[in-house]
């Protein structure tokens, strides 16, 4: 309503008053992340003011003599799954892009200690490709030992990342194990978050810029572009990729005005890593379900919170909408529910059928009454005892 068909609200705001408001969208299903982020941010505004004008005045010191270069040190996620971090430096300039946990017997964080790092107040920014926690996993230590300048990230990046952040250090806690931070630097990095829109570019050092493109990963995963000096050198890094349209997601984006140098993760990309199509996992699990439900059994389908739990979803509204498979309750973990909640915060970073259904028919599949939220012990239990048939999506734990 506040925004009008094809933005006719907002412009014609624009063209009465002369400025163009800002619209923050409520998610559609409540949820507690988003509204604690915004609560928090209105809290410390006056804070952030003082703070981005120091941050103002630091980009637009004057750049020093001499050569130019542009160099790329490999902090993490190089030859490896995980703790993906990778330093961008220039004479000028050093900005960290992506800092993340590795999940593993061995697991460990990017070199973060080498002398092109540190100190941590030396960094101009960091800048989140996404939300998953082998490219956020460690942004809030470095609060905890110095930083203070921006992350530069989408504002859906944001939110997702505190919550797997918040829900990183529960399950720390809940095994023994000693966090390496603790909430309040993850409130930090909130604070210090400078949320972009892909397409925006924008000054992030002396000499160097930012666009954050769409990657098709998850809700709001950026290829970061990077214009270096007064036309010097052009670098991306993609974090990770889709590059091929999603049933939530545009393909990545791939039309760069101008690109010499191009960092691209590579999971799935050997020459025989064929991944089925949409349409030939779809039959997949139209088949597992219709035999399961069939038996009168429960379907338990194991998801990450943030990306493919949505992804199901999606597929299996479809399905039950059409009359592909009998219409039966889909039980969502309480961090799946809250995962979805940020999604529809957020419909202008689905792909364009989603938008459409949403904006344009009005009919958001994520609102479908098949999704019921599991939020406490005694609804799970509920769920298992029930004998009646039914879908189950659950986290790992």
């Amino acid at each position: 309503i506040a925004i009008g068909k094809h933005g006719a609200n907002l412009n014609e705001i624009k063209r009465q008053i002369g400025w163009a408001p800002k619209v923050i969208r409520t998610p559609s299903i409540p949820s507690k992340t988003v509204g604690e982020i915004r609560g928090y941010l209105r809290l410390v505004a006056d804070e952030r003011k003082s703070w981005l004008k120091k941050i103002g005045r630091r980009i637009n010191r004057e750049v020093s003599e001499g050569d130019n270069w542009v160099r790329l040190t490999a902090l993490g996620g190089f030859r490896e799954v995980g703790r993906s971090s990778a330093l961008l430096s220039t004479k000028d300039s050093k900005i960290l892009v992506d800092c993340g946990v590795r999940f593993s017997q061995d697991a460990g964080s990017p070199y973060l200690n080498l002398p092109e790092v540190l100190p941590f107040e030396s960094l101009d920014a960091v800048v989140l490709t996404h939300a998953h926690l082998d490219h956020s996993g460690l942004v809030p230590i470095l609060f905890k030992y110095g930083f203070d300048g921006p992350i530069y990230c989408t504002a859906p990046t944001r939110d997702l990342s505190s919550l797997l952040l918040i829900d990183y250090l529960k399950v720390a806690y809940g095994e023994g194990k000693t966090a390496p931070y603790d909430s309040s630097h993850i409130r930090e990095m909130v604070k210090h978050c400078i949320p972009l829109r892909y397409g925006d570019t924008t000054d992030i050092a002396p000499d160097m810029r930012l666009t954050l493109q769409n990657a098709g990963h998850i809700l709001g995963s950026s290829i970061a572009h990077f214009h270096v000096g007064d036309g010097v050198h052009n670098i991306a890094l993609s974090g990770d990729m889709k590059y091929e349209k999603t049933w939530l997601f545009s393909s990545a984006h791939d039309h760069f005005p101008r690109l010499e140098t191009l960092v691209m993760e590579s999971t799935y990309g050997k020459r025989n890593d064929h991944q089925p199509s949409r349409k030939e996992a779809k039959r997949l699990l139209r088949e597992i379900v219709q035999r399961s439900l069939d038996r009168g059994g429960k379907v338990l389908i194991p998801v990450f919170a943030v990306g493919r739990s949505q992804e199901v979803m999606i597929v299996l509204e479809q399905l039950m909408r059409n009359g592909n498979v009998p219409k039966v309750p889909v039980y969502l973990d309480g961090m799946i529910w809250e995962a979805t909640a940020i999604h529809t915060a957020y419909p202008e970073y689905l792909n364009a059928n989603l938008r459409n259904l949403i904006f344009q028919r009005g009919e958001n599949p994520f609102l479908s009454e098949i999704f019921q939220n599991v939020d406490h012990v005694e609804k799970r239990a509920q769920v298992i005892e029930d004998p009646d048939p039914a879908i189950v999506l659950a986290t790992s734990g």
